[in-house]
């Protein structure tokens, strides 16, 4: 369980595919950067949203390297097909007891991607980016809402409609948000993790069976 907080900007280092079409995926983050953080092999890591495991650590240099499998549910779900060596993804470790859950409760299972339609920066300390996803996910995002968009706990500022298949919904976005999560890397057209709040998640399921 997160809270979609970022605590660190991790690089990729290394993403390989192995024979029963899982993918390997390696990252670094500074040794100074980690000095209150606790992991271990079998520690689960928001990975850009994902909740992965870790199955390898190393050390070079400076650098705390940690490696993860990715199943091919989670490539299918997820925007890690575009993700390339060199990239730098949200990273943030799992809730102990007795942590302060200052964002939301974030699962760390993605529900869908969705494109950034438009950046637009408003003045030196906020950006409006504006997403669009597919109409099937509309009842579960509403004005004022939580959202996971690459594990960051957001508040939804306003929806769109678009078209048939497809809605924008906007976040607004202070200047720590982009300065300490990899949304400072991202340009139109690219995809992001998306995970619904759980609540609507529950609140939604609910009415579909009392309907039915």
């Amino acid at each position: 369980m997160f809270t979609g907080l970022i605590t660190h900007i991790a690089k990729i280092i290394d993403i390989s595919k192995k024979s029963n079409q899982d993918l390997i995926l390696k990252i670094a983050i500074p040794k100074k950067d980690l000095k209150n953080s606790k992991y271990d092999i079998g520690s689960s890591i928001s990975c850009s949203g994902m909740c992965l495991t870790v199955t390898k650590l190393e050390e070079d240099n400076d650098l705390q390297l940690f490696s993860f499998e990715v199943s091919p549910e989670t490539i299918s779900k997820t925007n890690i097909s575009n993700w390339k060596i060199g990239d730098y993804i949200n990273i943030e470790f799992s809730l102990r007891i007795g942590d302060e859950i200052g964002g939301h409760l974030v699962s760390g299972h993605i529900d869908s991607i969705a494109d950034i339609n438009q950046i637009e920066k408003i003045n030196n300390d906020s950006w409006i980016f504006t997403f669009k996803i597919s109409k099937n996910f509309q009842k579960f995002i509403c004005q004022k809402g939580s959202i996971t968009i690459n594990g960051i706990s957001l508040t939804i500022n306003d929806i769109i409609n678009f078209d048939k298949e497809y809605f924008l919904f906007q976040i607004n976005i202070i200047s720590h948000t982009f300065a300490n999560t990899n949304l400072q890397f991202l340009r139109n057209s690219a995809q992001v993790n998306i995970e619904i709040d759980m609540i609507a998640r529950y609140v939604a399921n609910n009415l579909l069976t009392k309907l039915n």
